[in-house]
């Protein structure tokens, strides 16, 4: 038998002498590795491959059966094995596993791990709920799968999981007035679902979301002060590369709104303080895309300007003459 050893490396699969020396005592001439990519896709800082430490992985022995909606996942090969990278090593929480002579193996893989819930497999493609966290506590989803593996197809070059982004990343620019000086002091999505079902995909498909439902509130962190001029472009971008929002993936209720709260002073005098909306109804937001909105932040202001006007004489009256002395 070969033995599969639950390893991941980012982009490559990498075979050491320890490994090599595993693979001797077994017999076999090649070891399996998880291959392990990030796709680019898309407070959070979004995940890259390089950042990529840990994940969760299932897989099913359909024996000579291809994966399909139809097909039961009855026989469970890997049951909630979790892959952790330390330094340039991987390791798995369960005892090594091996390859069947023949067999079809299905594998579906997720991360991070500690937020999905109720994962279910038993026919057709996994599924698993997913709520969406706290701002502070948001995070970069990701998916993978491969389909149909086999000792001959897999045996020496590793299995290979391409991670995908399964969420919606949103983030904020604004458009400002020439002359007038901003501070944004609050951005507020409302009215959005926040919790939602996930299935894997057929194919080359990543999978669907399914039953958003939920109506959350979610404020785009920081404080932001801005002037366009000829220094500073009238669009100011307020993304810090680790505030973005990653929310679900849906079509956007009536209710759904953007909230920006902004005071704009313009020569010294302030023209506008409080609280401005944009409606999101009917917009989609679609999985593994990466959102920008750019809000025109009106300044209200109105210059001071004069018309004078001359009232007409009166007209012209007669004297009482008076006689020089």
């Amino acid at each position: 038998m070969k033995k599969i050893l639950l390893t991941a490396v980012a982009a490559l699969a990498i075979v050491g002498c320890s490994q090599n020396e595993e693979i001797e005592k077994a017999g076999e001439k090649a070891e399996i590795n998880f291959t392990t990519i990030v796709s680019k896709t898309t407070r959070v800082t979004p995940m890259v491959t390089k950042d990529f430490t840990t994940f969760m992985v299932n897989a099913y022995n359909t024996t000579g059966t291809d994966m399909g909606p139809e097909v039961a996942l009855s026989t469970k090969f890997m049951v909630d094995v979790t892959a952790t990278k330390s330094g340039e090593a991987w390791g798995i929480d369960k005892d090594p596993f091996y390859w069947p002579m023949t067999d079809k193996i299905q594998f579906f893989a997720y991360s991070p791990i500690e937020n999905v819930k109720s994962y279910a497999a038993t026919t057709g493609y996994p599924s698993f709920s997913y709520a969406i966290q706290d701002v502070d506590a948001q995070e970069d989803l990701l998916v993978a799968k491969l389909e149909n593996a086999t000792k001959e197809l897999y045996g020496d070059k590793g299995v290979s999981l391409a991670f995908a982004h399964i969420l919606t990343q949103i983030n904020f620019s604004a458009k400002l007035e020439a002359g007038v000086a901003y501070t944004v002091t609050k951005i507020v999505i409302s009215g959005v679902n926040n919790t939602g079902t996930f299935t894997y995909g057929a194919g080359s498909a990543t999978g669907a979301w399914s039953g958003a439902s939920g109506s959350e509130s979610y404020v785009y962190g920081g404080k932001y002060d801005a002037k366009a001029d000829a220094e500073n472009p009238n669009v100011v971008d307020f993304s810090t590369g680790a505030n973005a929002l990653m929310l679900l993936p849906q079509a956007l209720a009536a209710d759904a709104k953007i909230a920006i709260t902004y005071s704009a002073v313009a020569g010294g005098t302030t023209t506008f303080s409080g609280t401005k909306e944009v409606s999101l109804k009917d917009q989609e937001w679609v999985m593994g895309k990466n959102l920008r909105y750019t809000l025109e932040l009106p300044s209200d202001a109105t210059t001071v300007t004069f018309k004078p006007t001359v009232n007409e004489w009166d007209a012209e009256e007669a004297g009482t003459p008076n006689k020089p002395a």
